[in-house]
């Protein structure tokens, strides 16, 4: 049986691959590769790289998978579709991780169950699926580093009804990464803190602890394997007059607001400073062309795709300053200074809501619980979506909806769907969902109007009285703040409802005029 297996979906997997082996053999002297490593073509282009490692003979053999996404699968999609009711969906979800398991083996390289030790970097893709169907034990390893401070995608792909769900995964009959699965031995990341809500099986193994350990030896290795051309990068600093800020590149928004973030950055410090742009290796944006002719003036871009971290591994190699938008750049030891602009930079040319996942839920179910004073447990706020349309016009339907709402009318199915549709695409509209233990409890609609945000919302008949209520209008705040820093966030109420006079009274809300039997409400507005 041979040892182990490494399973890499992008160059930082098969370098964290290649730093562990490397450290095995510390003491050992010359001895035979006990490591075989996988490289997932699905979302990748290894380019030479692998050519390289070859001869090294770090590993036993370099295989290839040809991973299977499903997305254009229709049988698959089909059992994605929302039935309308969750045992429904999560019966028709024990169908989708078999099959989307299946669907791999095809295209599996190697017999997986012949490795003591699989090794798995981003099991949420199909490999996990199909470690889950073949119930092949493995070891996860983090995407990337500090990966679930911004993207926990076992939460974030199972808000509502979380604990059965994960009880289900445990049981194998669904899939759940980052440690949920049945399967899943452990998950190893860099660092504990930087998420509260890791799985049990969750161990902290330091990169920076891994990478103190590495040799000159190590090292160039290291250089030599992933650095497609590490004379070119020397002759590169050495023809530099000024100090040199590298710029990190991220596939982030759609490429027209990209090439405006980064030609910003670029702009910023120019004046100052040589600049170099590292494309990501996943970045699709031709930085070449964008910085070519007059404009390129002092802006030189690197060609070839690698992972930044080697840069670490090449000797003499020293920047002033190294630039990232939201990659975490902790370990970066080649840079004098380290510039880190985070998401409030990123605010200003996305929709905070795509970038801001992990926050906003943390954010909606700590306020929400706060705020419910200990009456409502369990309350979570997460982002509509499509399959919440018909929930929403059920609610919104209500009698006594209806009856405390501006418009009093019943709305037809066909209008509301369009309306729905439309505000889902709005920048300006936010349309949320609470959840309570699991079900659908509550519906909260932000809608910019600069220079205010209106606030409606609405509670679900059988959760009245639970403090659902109270837990949507603190969230309103959280949310306006960021997604609408510095707008007046404003209310109305029917002055017969004395229920939602009394909240927002008792939530920070200041009474502001009464109109055609509507009380407003205003409540100042604070940046993020």
């Amino acid at each position: 049986m041979t040892p182990s297996v490494y399973i890499c979906h992008t160059f930082y997997h098969a370098y964290i691959a290649c730093v562990k082996e490397l450290l095995l053999r510390h003491g050992l002297g010359k001895i035979p590769p006990a490591a075989d490593l996988i490289l997932s073509t699905m979302s990748n282009d290894f380019g030479e790289m692998p050519k390289r490692l070859k001869k090294t003979e770090l590993f036993r053999e370099i295989l290839f998978f040809e991973e299977q996404s499903g997305a254009d699968d229709p049988e698959l999609q089909e059992l994605r579709r929302d039935r309308g009711n969750l045992p429904a969906n999560l019966l028709q979800r024990v169908k989708y991780t078999k099959l989307l398991g299946k669907k791999q083996e095809p295209h599996v390289p190697a017999d997986l169950r012949t490795y003591q030790d699989v090794y798995v970097f981003c099991d949420s893709d199909p490999i996990g699926y199909y470690l889950n169907w073949k119930k092949i034990r493995y070891h996860a390893l983090e995407d990337g580093l500090n990966c679930d401070k911004l993207d926990d995608m076992a939460r974030l792909s199972n808000q509502g009804a979380f604990r059965l769900k994960a009880l289900l995964a445990r049981l194998g009959l669904i899939f759940i990464p980052n440690g949920y699965s049945r399967y899943c031995t452990d998950y190893e990341v860099n660092d504990l803190s930087v998420n509260p809500l890791f799985p049990k099986n969750v161990s902290a193994v330091p990169r920076r602890e891994l990478y103190a350990q590495l040799t000159a030896g190590d090292h160039a290795l290291l250089a030599e394997v992933f650095l497609p051309d590490a004379q070119g990068l020397r002759d590169l600093m050495n023809a530099r007059k000024r100090p040199v800020a590298m710029i990190l590149t991220e596939p982030l928004c759609e490429l027209r607001v990209r090439e405006k973030l980064f030609d910003d950055i670029v702009e910023e410090y120019r004046t100052d400073y040589d600049i170099i742009i590292k494309p990501h290796p996943r970045d699709l944006l031709d930085y070449e062309t964008l910085y070519s002719g007059e404009k390129g003036e002092g802006v030189f871009v690197l060609t070839g795709r690698f992972p930044m971290e080697a840069l670490d591994d090449l000797k003499g190699f020293r920047i002033a300053r190294l630039i990232s938008v939201i990659t975490q750049v902790d370990n970066a030891g080649f840079a004098d200074e380290i510039v880190y602009l985070g998401l409030d930079f990123l605010d200003r040319y996305e929709d905070p809501a795509v970038h801001r996942k992990m926050e906003n839920f943390l954010s909606g179910q700590n306020r929400a619980q706060a705020a419910a004073g200990g009456q409502a447990t369990g309350l979570m706020i997460r982002p509509a979506a499509e399959d919440d349309c018909d929930w929403w016009l059920e609610v919104r339907n209500d009698p006594e909806t209806r009856r405390n709402s501006g418009s009093t009318g019943e709305i037809d199915p066909e209008t509301h769907r369009k309306w729905f549709a439309e505000k889902l695409a709005d920048p300006q509209e936010r349309l949320y969902i609470c959840m309570k233990d699991g079900e659908r409890a509550g519906q909260l609609r932000l809608s910019g109007q600069e220079p205010e945000v209106e606030i409606s919302y609405a509670v679900a008949p059988k959760m009245r009285g639970q403090g659902v209520g109270r837990g949507l209008l603190e969230a309103a705040k959280d949310f306006s703040a960021k997604v609408f820093p510095g707008r007046t966030l404003f209310g109305t109420v029917r002055e017969e409802n004395a229920a939602s006079l009394h909240l927002f009274g008792s939530c920070g809300f200041t009474e502001n005029g009464c109109s055609d039997g509507m009380v407003r409400f205003v409540r100042k507005g604070t940046d993020s």
